[in-house]
């Protein structure tokens, strides 16, 4: 019998498929990648809207009205336009040019691969916002069952928008983005940038970058409470003054309207067209359906969530809460941010609410693993396919007009 060495050399040597890493193993240095099974019920429902709103037609007379705008700002300019349309030129000029690759990429006579890009958009618009805001309430509640609990609210007071292809959707997506950023209490060189380039887009895009500034004054104000008034108990202050300033700086020049975007928005806020606009009025109070609802219930809400935690809310949140939640009595228009701050806050302070909690026998506990990781993955693969390009390759053809927009009531 030969004593040499084995006619397998595999079983010998120290050598492994996936240099050693077990994906069953929780050890595993990718086990910090895995989900929970609320994370792939967060990714299912977040596919799911993905798919839903892409097939959603879309007013046709807000279709046309924001490619003229870009059609006619390519040709004459952006100082041609009206000061309220020139703080929107980015959105109207990069709408066109969707609608013209789209147009390309179809292969098709019409209009019809155009108007499903921007279907597209509209749908990237608000599932990233949500998504965002889906990542900002696990952060805060450390919790991907409350993270899920958290955007099943958040859907709940969405209901009955109304699809529309506006500007205001690029700026809600930006405020969901910078509460993430803000709820990491951590700045590096990479954050800086992108939060700079986010807010010059956002400058050129849509009026309510305002509140984005308004949002970092309330976390550098929290920061410094927190912190007792002593910088050197906090780094992040001076990073976070220093973000500030920079964005402040880049949108005061980096605009059409140059140094003058802020008496421009001061002239707009006090136009009698804007004005008149029901969602510059007041909130008002009765018995029929309105945005009233959403301001009580989320009141409720953080109102028996502070009760049953029996502590107080963090500076940020409670600031928030001062700031946001009362802004809607004077404009309806805050509803928009106080539908996405409300939940943030709460769950902020959900984990000490329920802290005497148990969960039932019969109910299993997740723990996170490879399969759900892949698992997630594939409801995006297969929401993916819907996106016109993708879609267009494997075989489809562009959704007819008569489908794919509809009259505006």
């Amino acid at each position: 019998m030969s004593t040499g060495s084995s006619a397998y050399p595999l079983e010998d040597s120290e050598v492994r498929l996936g240099a050693g890493l077990d994906f069953t193993s929780p050890d595993s240095p990718l086990a910090k990648y895995y989900l929970y099974a609320s994370d792939v019920a967060a990714i299912f429902l977040l596919s799911f809207l993905f798919v839903m709103t892409s097939v959603l037609p879309l007013p046709r007379e807000d279709v046309r009205f924001q490619l003229e705008l870009g059609q006619k700002t390519l040709r004459n300019g952006v100082w041609s336009q009206e000061p309220a349309q020139q703080l929107s030129w980015a959105f109207h000029t990069g709408l066109y040019f969707v609608f013209l690759l789209g147009n390309w990429l179809s292969g098709s006579e019409g209009t019809a691969g155009g108007v499903d890009c921007l279907r597209s958009v509209y749908a990237i618009l608000v599932v990233a916002r949500l998504t965002f805001l889906w990542v900002a309430f696990r952060q805060v509640s450390r919790s991907p069952s409350l993270a899920f609990v958290g955007l099943l609210i958040l859907l709940i007071f969405s209901i009955g928008r109304v699809p529309r292809l506006q500007p205001i959707l690029f700026g809600e997506a930006c405020f969901a983005a910078l509460l993430l950023v803000l709820t990491y209490q951590m700045l590096n060189l990479r954050l800086v940038y992108l939060i700079s380039g986010m807010f010059i887009l956002w400058a050129n895009v849509h009026e309510s970058f305002l509140l984005g500034f308004v949002l970092m004054i309330v976390c550098l104000i929290a920061t410094i409470i927190q912190s007792k008034f002593s910088i050197s108990r906090n780094p992040l202050i001076l990073p976070l003054t220093g973000l500030f300033l920079i964005c402040l700086g880049l949108v005061t020049f980096l605009n059409p309207r140059g140094p003058f975007i802020m008496h421009t928005l001061w002239s707009l806020a006090n136009n009698p067209h804007f004005l008149a606009l029901e969602a510059w009025q007041p909130l008002t109070f009765h018995f029929g359906a309105g945005g009233h609802w959403t301001f009580v219930l989320l009141w409720c809400l953080v109102v028996l969530t502070q009760h049953a935690a029996r502590s107080f809310f963090a500076p940020f949140p409670l600031l928030c809460l001062i700031v946001f939640g009362f802004w809607p009595l004077w404009q309806q228009q805050a509803l928009i941010e106080w539908a996405m701050i409300a939940p943030w806050c709460i769950l902020s302070l959900a984990p000490q609410a329920m802290a005497g909690w148990a969960l039932p026998d019969w109910v299993p506990l997740s723990v996170p693993s490879f399969r759900k990781t892949i698992l997630a993955g594939l409801f995006v693969i297969i929401a993916s396919t819907w996106f016109p390009p993708i879609h267009w390759l494997i075989g489809g053809q562009p959704t007819p007009l008569e489908r794919s927009l509809t009259q505006t009531k």
